[in-house]
């Protein structure tokens, strides 16, 4: 913001200073209204898809703060005494002694947390609570149940210390007390329910249902809307806390959570939520182990959805378009003009005079483009957030929560996006007026090839030096410290320094195609080092930077070599004669103007390379999910979960009883999982960065794991192949049976394989002994391993977790608390839709939970299209610069080649025949662009696929259908776009074209 002011100020400054060069530069600002808005247009594409990403992401940090407002309010930290959860499971959380929270005071977190140069932080309230999730059920006001929910989150806290919780007393506190039987509910739980003040619902506890009556239905700004972490409850109601013990059985002076609030607003208290943290495990220390989690520090920064940087990164390709269009703008107008810019040097205009001549004209095209792109970007942004939010609408039912991103524009993102865009074209527009000042004055007024002066070639030739050293001290550098960026642009920065200085003593056509070949080879081979792919994986930047390497490599290549595609045209002459005149030129006027051919067809290669890999990810995706359908649950069709109060005892019999579920539900199995630890493996040791635990366990606590009890059923008909097995086995069947009748035996789920980035696990396999620790009786055994399941395709549902062994084994630790699932079998002739809402109807007031497979990868492949067809609307803006650009370029080739129109038409070419030779040249090097970024984009898509999509059987699939569409398409507006300067200069005068100067 403060260079783009200065920047301003000095360029106004001067031109207050010099007002015949402004009046000079300004002049052909209005001379050619529909060239300036050409370029204008191709100028604000830059500006516009800065400013749409940067609005983008205050949209989504604006949505991660409200999340924290709504579900947290003063809530920064969550002390309870979980282990390390997954998704799946619903076990009570523990409860401990409510005498413990009294340690956490003020005065005793600030003594903990003293820091000698941050100094201390304290809290401004602890809250006890009893936490529940359990079903519930509206009634009628005739006492019928009428809409199920299979989990509500169920909040017991002393109402005296939640008035003193915060910096300011919570909402919620300026009602009364509830009193037994009374409940105030959140506005999500009365939507979902259709529930009003006066209504009752009953829950399902322990001892049975009982009923509440709805005191008043509150907003979700704080307790009142916390639901926990992974949680699938549709909303939140609170209740006396004698009324949350009863529903699950715990006893008088027992809570299960504590909720703490750090000095400081509902944003900046999280600031200080790791030193907190730190107080809090240390003032409960001696009263057994505790996690805490930093909720609102996760919620506003590591939850945060970083999809404003994921599509400024993707901007990035046609901002890059955009500078190359301005280069060729700016090149172009100086040979138009070169005649008039020479008589200015003639009459004594010194080259800084030239260069404040075009400058100024650059500036003021620079800065309505930039004010135009911002603005521009504000709807960019707004059709991105409601793609999005639309998007997730498929996951609203499933989750119980409508992703909303609201529409939201900090000032400052538009203005850096316009002082960004204003800069960049700025910059382009200056570093090619210095190269224009350079030209020859006789030269430009007669018109001649400009000759390169020896003192030309000496700064030609030590730029060539320093960008060779440079790239051997990077590639040097790179390679002693295994830096990835720097291992991928040292020998790039080599090759092509190296083909500078070779410049003058090897003929340019082999040279350059000989380095472009070799940088693209080694940008799409890159990958290959450790290193590079590390760094691929961890930063967008470094997709970009290969991106961009393996486009202008590939049209460094095709623009060398365009006489070649002579040869092959001569084929279609000798078939058509007619078309020998139209084509020769077609193709001699490109080549022989190699760089405003290169720029320009890298202007389409570079977003037909980002649409190309965008598409190749979706295709390659949708197929991955289709191969992943058998993968999933162990062959089983779907999958019904119990609630943590009431189990499921009638399961078979509601199905019989069920008119739709008896002919769609074929076959079941069920599944008991207990937690246990392995005491061998240290839980700190297996922390992944955004997967269980939720909090940070205590210093030597062990492995927390899931074991998984299996019937003979499900073990001698499952289809999960295994990725190792015992030798004593001779096929995977053999080992799975092996597992149903020795309970010594255990198999292994995939995490197992010591590669796992969300559910991290020691690597284990056959032959290996674990030792498994009842973390309630303190009992141990051990068990063998017998094999280890595969790696499921694509992404795991995550029912059969941890470590499986036969129901035969269950005996050994009978007082765990078990979570049961039941594994389904559907007739595939049935209503999946159908289907699920019968058993929700059946199953869900008993807090059971069920999914269907095909439903669940439908929901994420339909999410996944509409992303990807939100990115390729938004790369489709950036379009715009080709195809404005191709426009630019040919309107400004006409006035150019004035003369050689008027020479042509001299010696007989027809009106036709040039309006053609420039509607087929411009369309040639479009489809020529546009072929090089789909050839290109199907090589990055195929390095995408290498590094993204972790799936061993995943099979690469190109969309040669939509990219034939999507290049037809560009390739047809872009001819469009030419037709008006070919008609143009098809109408040229022979006479007038041949007496223009200029």
């Amino acid at each position: 913001m403060i260079l783009a002011t200065l920047v301003t100020v000095v360029v106004v400054a001067s031109m207050l200073r010099q007002p015949a060069l402004r009046r000079i530069g300004l002049r052909n600002f209005g001379r050619r209204k529909w060239n300036t808005a050409l370029v204008i247009l191709g100028s604000m594409v830059g500006t516009a898809l800065i400013s749409g990403s940067l609005v983008l992401n205050d949209s989504t940090t604006r949505f991660q703060e409200n999340e924290a407002r709504e579900t947290l309010g003063e809530i920064d930290e969550v002390v309870q005494k979980t282990a390390q959860r997954l998704p799946s499971d619903r076990r009570p959380v523990p409860f401990f002694d409510e005498s413990a929270i009294s340690r956490i005071t003020s005065g005793a977190v600030r003594e903990e947390s003293r820091d000698a140069e941050a100094g201390p932080v304290g809290v401004d309230g602890a809250l006890g609570a009893v936490i529940a999730e359990v079903p519930a059920e509206a009634l009628n006001e005739k006492g019928k149940p009428t809409i199920p929910s299979p989990a509500v989150t169920v909040i017991g806290a002393d109402w005296g210390d939640l008035e003193e919780f915060g910096a300011a007393p919570p909402p919620e506190s300026e009602h009364p007390a509830p009193k037994p039987g009374e409940a105030y509910i959140s506005e999500s739980l009365a939507k979902a329910l259709e529930l009003e003040e006066g209504r009752k619902l009953r829950m399902r506890g322990v001892a049975g249902p009982e009923e509440f009556e709805v005191a008043a239905v509150l907003p979700e700004t704080g307790i009142s809307g916390y639901k926990a972490r992974f949680s699938s409850s549709e909303g939140t109601m609170l209740v006396a806390p004698a009324a949350v013990r009863g529903l699950i059985g715990a006893k008088e002076g027992k809570v299960n959570t504590l909720f703490v609030s750090n000095e400081g607003d509902v944003v900046s208290g999280s600031e200080a939520s790791g030193r907190v943290k730190d107080a809090v495990l240390v003032l409960l220390k001696g009263e057994g182990s505790f996690e805490v989690a930093q909720v609102k520090k996760d919620t506003i920064e590591q939850g945060g959805l970083p999809i404003g940087q994921v599509f400024l990164m993707i901007s990035s390709f046609a901002i890059l378009a955009g500078i190359l269009l301005i280069v060729n703008i700016y090149t172009m107008l100086a040979e138009e003009r070169k005649a008039e810019l020479g008589i200015l040097r003639a009459v004594a205009l010194k080259r800084g005079g030239l260069v404040r001549v075009f400058v100024y004209e650059g500036y003021v095209y620079s800065l309505l483009a930039s004010i135009v792109g911002a603005v521009v970007g504000l709807g960019i942004a707004a059709g991105l957030v409601y793609g999005i939010n639309r998007a997730a609408t498929v996951f609203a039912d499933l989750f119980n929560d409508e992703l909303r991103i609201p529409f939201h524009v900090e000032p400052d993102s538009v203005v850096a996006a316009l002082c960004a865009g204003l800069l960049i074209t700025f910059l382009a527009v200056f570093l090619t007026s210095l190269r224009i000042s350079n030209l020859n004055i006789v030269a430009a007024i007669r018109d001649l090839p400009e000759e390169e002066t020896r003192k030309r070639r000496l700064a030609r030739g030590l730029l060539a030096r320093l960008v060779f050293i440079a790239g051997i001290m990077v590639a040097i550098t790179g390679f002693s410290v295994e830096e990835g960026f720097s291992m991928l642009i040292g020998p790039v920065l080599m090759a092509c320094g190296l083909g500078f200085l070779l410049g003058r003593l090897v003929p340019s056509r082999p040279l350059w195609s000989v380095v472009s070949a070799s940088v693209l080879a080694y940008a799409y081979f890159a990958n290959e080092l450790e290193p590079v792919a590390k760094a691929n994986e961890g930063s967008p930047a470094m997709f970009f930077v290969e991106g961009v390497f393996m486009v202008l490599a590939a049209v460094l290549l095709v623009t060398f070599n365009l006489g070649l595609l002579y040869g092959a045209l001569r084929l279609v002459m000798r078939l058509v004669p007619r078309l020998a005149p139209v084509l020769k030129m077609a193709v001699a006027h490109p080549a022989s103007r190699r760089a405003r051919t290169g720029f320009t067809l890298a202007m389409f290669a570079l977003i037909l390379y980002i649409v190309t890999v965008s598409s190749v990810f979706n295709a390659t995706q949708s197929a991955s999910s289709e191969s992943a359908r058998e993968g999933q649950l162990s062959g089983y069709d779907g999958f019904l979960q119990a609630g943590p109060i009431t189990p499921l005892k009638d399961f078979d019999k509601k199905v019989e009883d069920n008119d739709t579920l008896r002919g769609a539900v074929t076959g079941s199995a069920k599944l008991s999982a207990v937690g246990v630890t392995l005491p061998k493996y240290k839980a700190e040791d297996y922390k992944t960065p955004f997967g269980p635990p939720v909090g940070d366990l205590p210093p030597g606590a062990g492995l927390s794991e899931y074991l998984t009890y299996a019937p003979d059923g499900f073990l001698r008909s499952t289809t999960d192949e295994l990725a190792a097995r015992s030798p004593e086995y001779a096929t995977d069947r053999e080992a799975w049976r092996a597992l149903s009748e020795d309970p010594d035996l255990v198999m292994l789920t995939f995490p197992y394989d010591g590669e796992g980035d969300f559910q991290a696990r020691p690597k284990l396999g056959p032959g290996d002994e674990v030792r498994l620790l009842d973390p309630i009786s303190g009992k141990e055994m051990t068990k063998t391993v017998v094999g280890r399941i595969e790696s499921p395709s694509g992404f795991s549902l995550g029912v059969i977790n941890g470590i499986i062994v036969s129901e035969a084994a269950r005996k050994e630790l009978p007082n765990l608390p078990s979570q049961d699932t039941y594994l389904m079998l559907v007739n595939p002739k049935s209503d999946e839709v159908a289907v699920g809402r019968e058993l929700k109807n059946e199953f869900a007031a008993t807090g059971a939970q069920s999914f269907l497979v095909d439903d669940i990868l439908g929901r994420g492949q339909a999410f996944i299209d509409t992303f990807v067809k939100i990115v390729q609307a938004f790369l489709a803006f950036g379009l715009v610069v080709g195809v404005a650009g191709l426009a630019v370029i040919s309107a400004r080739a006409v006035h150019e080649r004035r003369r050689e129109i008027g020479t042509l038409r001299a010696v007989g070419y027809r009106r036709g025949t040039v309006g053609w030779q420039f509607i087929v040249e411009s369309s040639f090097v479009a489809l020529i662009g546009i072929l090089i970024g789909i050839s290109v984009g199907a090589l990055g898509g195929y390095n995408l696929f290498n590094f993204a999509i972790d799936d061993p059987e995943a099979v690469f699939v190109f969309p040669w259908r939509q990219m034939f569409y999507i290049g037809g398409g560009v390739w047809v507006a872009a001819l469009a776009f030419t037709i008006v300067p070919a008609i143009r200069a098809s109408r040229v005068p022979p006479v007038e074209a041949l007496r223009y100067e200029g």
